[in-house]
C-alpha cells in the first residue's frame, strides 16, 4: 500500500502464449494512454512474487487480512491487443556525432568517449574499461547490444599505450572472457536500477503520521451541551425538510388531479385503448405540474422524501428532541400554516413497552393544540381495558399463523372487504384491536406509536406522512426459510384437485420445467448454481413467471379462508399449506430472480446443505435442505420522509431497508467518564456459565472454572459498590446475568445497588440511567456462519459475492448445531484503543475478512457493548465505565488493566499481582528473590517463586497505578570489556512522606565499586525544594505514616536490594552535591557522570576526584543504558 493506493498481483489466463517482452511493451503502452496503472517490472524474466503475508510488528494492524482469492468474471480467457513494435533508432557512437552520442547522454560524466580515451593513461586499463561499459549501458539501457561497446573497447585497448604491461596482459583485457564478465555484471546492475526507478517512490515520512491513529477517531465534540445543540439542529432540520416535502406532495397531487379532470382525462373512466392514446398527455401534465410545485417549494425531487440517520453517542437526547419537534410540528396551527391538514405521523419503537413509554413522554410535553398521540397495540398485546389481561384480539392464535404464512390477516380473519361477499368476523364490533384502529382512522391528525413489527406489515391506519424509527430496525429485517429440495417439484395432490383446468395445467408444466432445472443446479452444482441455470437457457423472466405461478397457487388456497370460518377450519387449511411448503418455494424463485442479473457464478442468498440437522418426531436426523435468506418487505413508499434515531446504526445496512437516499448525520461527543479496559481474558459465554448455547453443561471441570470466574467477578462488582461507585449496572449474557445475580449478596440486590441487563435487551431503556458505574462483561459475538447467514439476506443482490469462510461438517455424534462449524473461524486483527493521553493501546480483535459481514459483526458486538455503556447516560453525568471484553470501542480509555492483575490483589493469583501486593503492603518493591521471599513469605512461598515473579515484570506494567510509592533502582557502572556492575540506592517520588537517614555500615573498598562520593553527608540531606536521592553508603527510605501489616527487615543490615519501577517516572531530582545526576528513558534509570567530576582510570574500575563538581548539565546517553 502507498497512501490510498493498493497494489495487487493479478493473474489471468490468456487466450494465447505471449512473451514477457510483448507484455512489457503492452504495459508501457497502456500506461502512456491511461496513466501509471501497471508495473512493467512484473514482466521481467526474473521477478519475485511474494505469496506469504507480510509480518507486522509493534501492534500495527494488517490493513488487508485476506490477501488471496479468486474473482471470476464473465469470460474465462483474456485476449490482449498488443501495440505495434516501434522501430528502434540506430545510435552513432562515433566521436563527434551530434544528438546521439553517448557522451551527450551521460550528463555530468565523461561519457563513453571520455572513458575510452583514458585507457592506458594514469588510471590504467581496468578502471576506464569498467567506466566505459557503465556509461554505455546507462545511456542505452540494459537491453542494449553489448557487441557495440566490446568492439569499441578492443579498438581503444589496441591503440592504448601498454606501458610496462606485456602483450599477453593487454590481449586479456580485450578478450571475450574478460569483457563478457564486465558486460554481464554491469547490464544486471543497470536492469536492477531500471526496476527500482520504475517502482513508485514512497513519500517522505510525516512526523505527524508516525503515530498510528486509533480504530475509532476522536469524537467531534468535547462539550456535551454543544453536542446536544448540534443534535437538536439535525432533528429540527429534518422536520423542516419533511414538512416542506409533504406539503409539496399534497399540492402536487391536488393540482395534478385538477389538471387531469380539466383535460377530460379521468383515469377511472379510461379504457385500455384510451389509456394508450392519452397516456402521453397525462405524462405531460404530470411533468408540468411537478416542475411548478418543485420550483414553488424549493425541492429537487417529488418521488423521494428526505431520510436521515441520526447517529452518535446515546444519551444526547435524540428521542426527546424528536418528541419535542413532534409536539411543535403537530400543533394544529402549524399544520395549517404548512398546508398539511390531518397529518399522520408514525413512530416505530423497538417493543410495545417502549412504544407505550414514548407515547407517555409525548403526552407529557405536548401542548393541548398538538396532534393527539395513540398507541397501536398488536393483536397479542394485553388489552389495557381488560381486567383479566386478555389479548387485544380474541383470535390471536390463528391470526399469528396467518401472518407467519405471509397472508393478510385483516382480509382473511376480520373483514374481507366484500371480496367474498362481505364476510366479517362475528367478534369485530367488540374487538379491542379493531376499535383502536377505527379510532385512529377517524382522527383528522394523529401521532401513532407502534412496535417495529408493524413496519413490515401492511398499514392498517392508512399511509403515513412522516415516519420516525427509534433504535435499530435493520437487524430485524433478515429472515430465512428451509425445506427439502424435493418440494421444488412436488406441487401436491391438493393443488391438482383444485386446479384441473387446461390453462392451469399449461402454467404448471412451464413451472415444472423451470423447477427441475433449479433443483438440479442446487443439488449438483454448488458454487455455480447461476452459471448452471444460464447454461440451461433460463433468465430472469423465467423465475419471475415461476414466482407469479406459485403466488397464484398460494392465493388459490388462501381464498378459501374467510372471517366466518371457525378457527379449527382455518388451522386445517393452513396445515395443508404448510405441508406443501409452496410459500417457501415461492421465496426461492423470487430470490433467484433477484440474483440472476448480478452475473455471478453462484447464489448468495440461497444455500444447499446435504447434512442439515432437523428434528423429526422428536429425533434428530440429517437431511438435504435448501435455505433461502431474504429481507422482509418494508411497507413504506419511497416518497415518505423518514428519521432514524440510532446511536450505533449502520448506514450500509439501513440503506438496504430504507433506500440509497438515506444519509447519515453523526454527532459524536466525548463521554464524561473514567473508563477502564480490562484485557487478557475474553469472558465468553462458556467461561462464565460452563454451558453451551442450549444451557447444557459441557463438563464438570468447565462448570467449576465458570463458578470460580463468577466468584472473581462478584468480588469486583462488590468492590465497586463498597468504594461508593454504586449503583452498578452489569450488562452481560442473559444466562450469566442470572447466575451472577444468584451469587451476589442479597442485600445489594434488594437495595438495587447492583442491577443487571443482558445483550439484546437493553436498547432504548432508561431504567439504569441513575447508575454511577457500568460494567460490560463479555461480547455479544456469534459464530461466523451466523453472521454470514445474515449477510446473505442483506447482500444477495450485490455484484460482488460474499467471502464465506470455509466450513467443515460437524461430527454426527458430537454436533450440537444444525449448521456446519467454521473451520478457520474469525481472522485476528490488531485494533488500536483510543487512550486519554493521545496514544493508543493495541488489542487483538476477531474480525471477518469480508467487510460487509464485519459490518453486521460490529452492529451486534461493538454496537451492543456501546448501547450497554450508554444506558447509564455518561454524556451529561460523571460515570465510571469498565469494559471486560477484547474489543476496541468508540471510547476514550483512561486505564488498560490485565484481568490477572485486577483480581490477583486479593488472592495473589498472578505474578504481577503478587508484586503489587508486596508494594501495597511495604511501600517498596525489592527485586531480589531472596529478599522478596523473606519480606512476604505468605505471598512467595519459595525463593524460586519470587524469582519467577521478578522475571515476569516489565517496565510497562503498573502494579500500583495512581499511588505514591517508594522505589529502589539498580545503578549500572560502565566497565570496559565486561558486564556492568551494580550498586543500589533507594528513592521516593512522594514529597509529603516523612524521611529519615539510615546509615549503612562501612564496607571494605572494592575494585568493583561504582562511584566514590566526596561528601556522603550531603547525600542524606533533604532539600526543601526537591527530592533527595542518597548515593553511596547512605540510604534514605520512607517511614510509613501508620504501621504496616508486617514489618519489613531493616535495610541497614544488608545490601539494599534492586527494584523495578512500579509506575512511570515523571521527574527525578538530583543530589545536593550535583556530582551524579539521573535521567529517565522508557521507565529505566541510568546514571550520568560529569566528566569534570570523575575520570575512569584504566581497568581498575576506580574513579578519582578532579576538583569540584560542576553545576547541572543535560544528561548524556550511555551505551550501557537501555
Amino acid at each position: 500500500m502507498k497512501g490510498d493506493t493498493l497494489s495487487a498481483h493479478l493473474w489471468f489466463w490468456l487466450d494465447r502464449p505471449i512473451s514477457d517482452i510483448e507484455l512489457r511493451r503492452w504495459a508501457e503502452d497502456f500506461n502512456q494512454r491511461n496513466g501509471k496503472l501497471i508495473d512493467p517490472a512484473l514482466f521481467n524474466p526474473i521477478q519475485l512474487h511474494y505469496t506469504a503475508a507480510p509480518i507486522f510488528k509493534d501492534g500495527i494492524p494488517d490493513p488487508i487480512p485476506r490477501r488471496s482469492g479468486l474473482r471470476e468474471g464473465l469470460d474465462d480467457e483474456v485476449a490482449l491487443v498488443l501495440p505495434s513494435k516501434p522501430e528502434k533508432a540506430v545510435r552513432n557512437y562515433a566521436s563527434g556525432s551530434t544528438g546521439t552520442s553517448a557522451t551527450t547522454s551521460m550528463g555530468g560524466g565523461l561519457g563513453v568517449d571520455g572513458y575510452l580515451a583514458e585507457i592506458g593513461g594514469p588510471r590504467g586499463f581496468r578502471i576506464p574499461i569498467n567506466a566505459a561499459v557503465g556509461a554505455f549501458f546507462a545511456a542505452n539501457g540494459a537491453d542494449a547490444n553489448p557487441d557495440t561497446i566490446k568492439a569499441r573497447l578492443r579498438a581503444a585497448i589496441t591503440a592504448a599505450d601498454p606501458g610496462s604491461r606485456s602483450s599477453g596482459e593487454v590481449e586479456r583485457y580485450g578478450s571475450d572472457e574478460y569483457l563478457d564478465g564486465i558486460v554481464t555484471w554491469v547490464a544486471a546492475r543497470q536492469a536492477e536500477g531500471e526496476i527500482r526507478r520504475s517502482l513508485p517512490r514512497l513519500p517522505a515520512p510525516d512526523a505527524r503520521a508516525a503515530r498510528h491513529p486509533p480504530h475509532y477517531p476522536a469524537p467531534e465534540f468535547k462539550d456535551a451541551q454543544a453536542a446536544g445543540e448540534a443534535q437538536k439542529a439535525v432533528i429540527s432540520e429534518f422536520f423542516t425538510a419533511a414538512s416542506t416535502f409533504v406539503a409539496a406532495r399534497r399540492t402536487f397531487e391536488t393540482r395534478k388531479a385538477d389538471a387531469t379532470a380539466g383535460a377530460g382525462l379521468d383515469p377511472e373512466l379510461d379504457t385500455p385503448d384510451d389509456a394508450r392514446q392519452r397516456g402521453g398527455l397525462r405524462g405531460a401534465i404530470t411533468r408540468k405540474v411537478g416542475l411548478e410545485v418543485m420550483a414553488e417549494f424549493g425541492i429537487a425531487d417529488l418521488d423521494h422524501g428526505p431520510r436521515i440517520l441520526a447517529s452518535g453517542a446515546q444519551g444526547l437526547g435524540k428521542t426527546a428532541a424528536a418528541l419535542h419537534e413532534l409536539a411543535v410540528l403537530g400543533t394544529l396551527e402549524q399544520v395549517a400554516a404548512i398546508r398539511i391538514p390531518g397529518a399522520r405521523i408514525v413512530v416505530y419503537a423497538a417493543t410495545n413497552a417502549m412504544a407505550e413509554q414514548m407515547a407517555s413522554d409525548y403526552r407529557a410535553i405536548a401542548p393541548p393544540s398538538s396532534l393527539p398521540g395513540r398507541v397501536l397495540r398488536g393483536r397479542g398485546a394485553r388489552d389495557p381495558e381488560s381486567e383479566g389481561g386478555d389479548t387485544m384480539c380474541s383470535r390471536f392464535g390463528v391470526a399469528k399463523r396467518l401472518a407467519d404464512q405471509g397472508l393478510e390477516v385483516a382480509r382473511h380473519l376480520c373483514d374481507d372487504r366484500a371480496q367474498l361477499g362481505r364476510k366479517r368476523c362475528s367478534l369485530i364490533d367488540g374487538c379491542s384491536y379493531q376499535l383502536q384502529i377505527k379510532e385512529i382512522r377517524e382522527m383528522e391528525g394523529v401521532v401513532v406509536f407502534a412496535s417495529h413489527e408493524y413496519f413490515f406489515l401492511p398499514s392498517v391506519i392508512g399511509t403515513p406522512d412522516i415516519v420516525i424509527c427509534d433504535e435499530d430496525l435493520a437487524l430485524k429485517a433478515p429472515e430465512c426459510v428451509s425445506f427439502h429440495p424435493e418440494r421444488i417439484t412436488a406441487l401436491g395432490d391438493w393443488w391438482t384437485a383444485a386446479h384441473r383446468t387446461p390453462e392451469a395445467a399449461a402454467r404448471a408444466a412451464d413451472y415444472l420445467e423451470v423447477a427441475r432445472k433449479v433443483q438440479y443446479a442446487l443439488v449438483n452444482c454448488p458454487g455455480a448454481e447461476l452459471l448452471a441455470l444460464r447454461d440451461r437457457g433460463l433468465d430472469v423472466a423465467d423465475f419471475k413467471a415461476a414466482a407469479r405461478f406459485l403466488k397464484a397457487v398460494e392465493d388459490g388456497v388462501a381464498v378459501e379462508i374467510h372471517p366466518r370460518m371457525e378457527d379449527g377450519e382455518i388451522d386445517n387449511i393452513l396445515d395443508g399449506l404448510e405441508k406443501s411448503e409452496v410459500i417457501l418455494v415461492h421465496r426461492l424463485m423470487h430470490a433467484i430472480a433477484v440474483e440472476m442479473p448480478t452475473g455471478r457464478r453462484g447464489l448468495v442468498g440461497v444455500t444447499f446443505d446435504p447434512n442439515y440437522m432437523v428434528t423429526v418426531n422428536g429425533k434428530n436426523e440429517r437431511q438435504q435442505r435448501v435455505t433461502v435468506h431474504f429481507l422482509r418487505d418494508p411497507h413504506l413508499a419511497p416518497s415518505i420522509p423518514a428519521l432514524l434515531l440510532d446511536g450505533t446504526g449502520s448506514l450500509t445496512l439501513n440503506r438496504k431497508i430504507w433506500g440509497d437516499e438515506l444519509v447519515e448525520r453523526r454527532v459524536s461527543v466525548e463521554r464524561n467518564a473514567e473508563t477502564t479496559q480490562v484485557v487478557g481474558k475474553g469472558f465468553s459465554r462458556l467461561s462464565l456459565t460452563g454451558c453451551n448455547r442450549k444451557g447444557e453443561a459441557i463438563s464438570s471441570a468447565k462448570v467449576a472454572e465458570a463458578a470460580k470466574l463468577r466468584g472473581e467477578l462478584c468480588k469486583t462488582i462488590v468492590a465497586q459498590v463498597e468504594a461508593g461507585h454504586g449503583p452498578v449496572f452489569v450488562c452481560t449474557y442473559l444466562q450469566a446475568s442470572k447466575l451472577l445475580a444468584a451469587e451476589l449478596p442479597a442485600p445489594m440486590l434488594a437495595d438495587q445497588l447492583v442491577r443487571f441487563g443482558h445483550f439484546g435487551g437493553q436498547r432504548g431503556l432508561n431504567r439504569w440511567k441513575e447508575c454511577k458505574t457500568a460494567i460490560i462483561v463479555g461480547r455479544n459475538q456469534q459464530a461466523p456462519h451466523d453472521y454470514e447467514d445474515t449477510a446473505r439476506a442483506f447482500f444477495a443482490g450485490d455484484l460482488e459475492p460474499l467471502l464465506i469462510l470455509p466450513t467443515t461438517a460437524g461430527d454426527d455424534d458430537q454436533a450440537d448445531t444444525a449448521k456446519s462449524r467454521a473451520a478457520n473461524r474469525f481472522v485476528e486483527q490488531s485494533r488500536a484503543i483510543r487512550l486519554r493521553d493521545g496514544t493508543v493501546k493495541w488489542v487483538t480483535v476477531e474480525v471477518h475478512p469480508d467487510l460487509r459481514v464485519q459490518e453486521i459483526v460490529d452492529q451486534t458486538r461493538e454496537g451492543e457493548a456501546m448501547q450497554g455503556l450508554d444506558r447509564v447516560r455518561p454524556v451529561f453525568n460523571r460515570r465510571r465505565l469498565i469494559v471486560m471484553a477484547p474489543l476496541a470501542l468508540d471510547l476514550t480509555v483512561d486505564h488498560v488493566v490485565e484481568w490477572s492483575d485486577l483480581i490477583g490483589r486479593q488472592h495473589h493469583s498472578s505474578k504481577g499481582a503478587r508484586l503489587g501486593a508486596v508494594l501495597d503492603r511495604h511501600g517498596l518493591l525489592p527485586l531480589s528473590p531472596r529478599v522478596l521471599h523473606e519480606l512476604a513469605p505468605d505471598v512467595f512461598k519459595t525463593q524460586k517463586a519470587a524469582e519467577h515473579a521478578v522475571l515476569h515484570i516489565a517496565p510497562s506494567q503498573n502494579p500500583a497505578p495512581r499511588r505514591s510509592v517508594s522505589l529502589i533502582f539498580r545503578v549500572f557502572r560502565p566497565r570496559p570489556r565486561s558486564r556492568p556492575d551494580s550498586r543500589h540506592c533507594w528513592a521516593s517520588l512522594s514529597p509529603t512522606s516523612r524521611w529519615a537517614a539510615i546509615p549503612r555500615p562501612r564496607q571494605p573498598p572494592s575494585r568493583r565499586s561504582s562511584f566514590r562520593v566526596s561528601d556522603r553527608s550531603k547525600c542524606a540531606t533533604a532539600r526543601s525544594s526537591g527530592f533527595p536521592i542518597p548515593i553511596g553508603f547512605s540510604t534514605l527510605c520512607r517511614l510509613p505514616t501508620k504501621p504496616p501489616q508486617k514489618a519489613a527487615p531493616s535495610p541497614s543490615s544488608r545490601r539494599p536490594p534492586a527494584v523495578a519501577p512500579a509506575c512511570q517516572l515523571v521527574r527525578i531530582a538530583s543530589t545536593t552535591a550535583g556530582a551524579v545526576r539521573w535521567s529517565v528513558l522508557v521507565g529505566c534509570i541510568r546514571p550520568t557522570i560529569p566528566r569534570a567530576a570523575f575520570r575512569a582510570t584504566g581497568n581498575s574500575g576506580t574513579a578519582r576526584k578532579r576538583g569540584p563538581a560542576p553545576g547541572p548539565r543535560a544528561p548524556a546517553s550511555s551505551r550501557w543504558s537501555r
